[in-house]
């Protein structure tokens, strides 16, 4: 999954591919699809099992422009030149997400475990697409406890209003003065429907610049494959616990409504006229998807994308005849 989604790269609101590849697993292994969530035709929301409790796990799916990059290629050496890719990593989540869901719904099966599982995309997070409407329209309703998985060089967890990232939505605001804030995400809307934590799994490497074509580097290599699958089997553990111990989920409420809750009321931006602006980014993808399809990894005949575009890992220095083809064409 960390390879297939690596080699989509799609950008907000043109996650066709992605939400296909998805889905179409989810169903495979019993899961009920609902498509075209919120009006968003990537969006969709999948569920499995019964009663309480209800946990619903999410993560971001779409990619940035400009940041197409070989794996495993330390230095900038595009797939295609110019087009987009996955310089932020969320390749990497629904493949956590997917795994824990599918391992959770056997263990559940043969131990019979009450509890509904249900998984989401985060669909245009880097143009804020998604999640607000996802709150507005109650996707969340029910739902007793929402793990949100993000990339990272390690692992770790936030939660609650005390998270050093910066919940965003998409508003222009004109002001003055000094935007202190750190990573950013619109999980906010969420985080302030439902109980929410976000965890963030090791499948990246320390110090790069973020959101960057440097970012894409490990995405599909035995670097992300690794912390994909020790994400996953957190994800898996702490449901469990909230499967097994009604209490947690019991005190992850009392903390929202008396805690994160007492002083803060949550009120969306969005009017119940909003729509989602699911024309943004389908020129470009139109014009780079032709030739990306090209490079779509094939687990058929490959066992790894790094594989399939026959790249030696870790390939750290340039070779002179890839320095010479790059300054011919650029004269």
């Amino acid at each position: 999954m960390v390879d297939m989604i690596f080699s989509f790269g799609e950008l907000g609101f043109q996650e066709f591919e992605t939400s296909r590849y998805l889905t179409t697993i989810l169903r495979e292994n019993g899961f009920s699809v609902e498509e075209g969530v919120s009006g968003m035709p990537t969006a969709w929301v999948a569920r499995w099992g019964q009663g309480k409790p209800v946990i619903a796990f999410g993560s971001d799916i779409d990619c940035i422009p400009k940041a197409s990059q070989k794996p495993g290629v330390a230095y900038h050496d595009p797939i295609i030149e110019g087009a987009p890719g996955h310089g932020e990593g969320y390749n990497s989540g629904q493949a956590v997400n997917v795994t824990a869901a599918l391992v959770l719904k056997r263990l559940m099966e043969r131990e019979k475990i009450p509890g509904t599982l249900i998984l989401w995309p985060g669909v245009a997070e880097e143009q804020l697409g998604a999640k607000a409407y996802f709150a507005r329209d109650g996707v969340m309703k029910d739902v007793d406890a929402v793990l949100f998985t993000h990339v990272s060089d390690n692992l770790g967890v936030s939660f609650g209003p005390d998270s050093s990232g910066t919940d965003l939505v998409s508003v222009e605001y004109t002001f003055k003065g000094r935007n202190f804030g750190g990573g950013s995400d619109d999980i906010g809307d969420i985080s302030w429907t439902v109980p929410t934590i976000t965890l963030r799994f090791p499948s990246n490497i320390p110090d790069l610049p973020g959101h960057h074509w440097a970012n894409a580097v490990a995405m599909a290599t035995p670097i992300a494959h690794k912390g994909a699958t020790a994400g996953a089997k957190v994800m898996a553990l702490i449901t469990l616990d909230l499967l097994l111990n009604p209490k947690l989920a019991e005190q992850a409420w009392a903390y929202f409504k008396n805690e994160q809750g007492k002083e803060t009321q949550y009120q969306s931006f969005l009017s119940a006229e909003d729509k989602p602006s699911i024309h943004l980014n389908r020129e470009i993808m139109a014009r780079y998807r032709p030739e990306m399809r090209k490079y779509y990894f094939d687990p058929s005949k490959h066992k790894t994308y790094l594989e399939q575009l026959g790249i030696t890992y870790p390939t750290i220095r340039e070779n002179a005849d890839n320095r010479i083809n790059k300054k011919s064409l650029a004269r």
